[in-house]
Parts: C-alpha cells; structure tokens; sequence
C-alpha cells in the first residue's frame, strides 16, 4: 500500500498563486492561476502536537498534506470546502523521503 492511500489523501484542494509581470510602459499586471492537487488532506493541528515535521505550529491552524512532487509555494493560497488558508511555513518533503510533503497553513477568515 502506498503512502498516498495509506493516508487517505482522497481532498481535492485549490491552490492559487498570484505572480505580477512588467507590461511594457513602466507598470506591471497582475495575474492568478489556479491548480487543482487531486490527491491531498487537510488535517486541524492538535493543541497537544505543537511540531509538526520539525516546525513550529503556534501560528498554524491546519497541515495540507500532499504528495512531494505537487507545486506548492511559500506564498500561494489554499482553497479547500469554501475555506481559504494561507501558508505560514515552507512546505516540506518530511524527512527528504520523496513521499509526502507537509504545508503548515493558517485559515483567513
């Protein structure tokens, strides 16, 4: 049984990233893509489990959980069940394993 199924990353979660480009006459245009990771959870951090892969989570308030090879950046935005969580730490490959990455998020109210 794989790590994927074994964790029962069956959530799909929207991941948007805004990137801004020069325009040509001094100004700059602002653009949002949107991805769809197919194969992801989102778990509520314990109160007792402060780390989380060697991070702290005092600021965190979920774990996007996804497979290592899915694009996710320090400063997209996660968008799971018309919920919307911003990213408070730098997804990590747990212990450089090459099977399951963790994303420590906080909700946007």
């Amino acid at each position: 049984m794989g790590v994927v199924s074994s964790l029962n990353l069956r959530n799909s979660v929207s991941v948007s990233r805004t990137t801004s480009s020069p325009d040509g006459m001094g100004g700059s245009t602002t653009t949002t893509t949107t991805t769809i990771l197919p194969y992801a959870a989102i778990w509520q951090a314990g109160t007792s489990s402060p780390f989380i892969s060697d991070q702290v989570l005092a600021l965190s308030s979920h774990i996007l959980v996804c497979r290592p090879t899915d694009d996710v950046l320090f400063t997209d935005e996660i968008t799971y069940d018309g919920r919307t969580f911003e990213i408070t730490g730098h997804p990590e490959d747990v212990q450089q394993r090459g099977q399951l990455k963790v994303v420590s998020l906080k909700e946007v109210n």
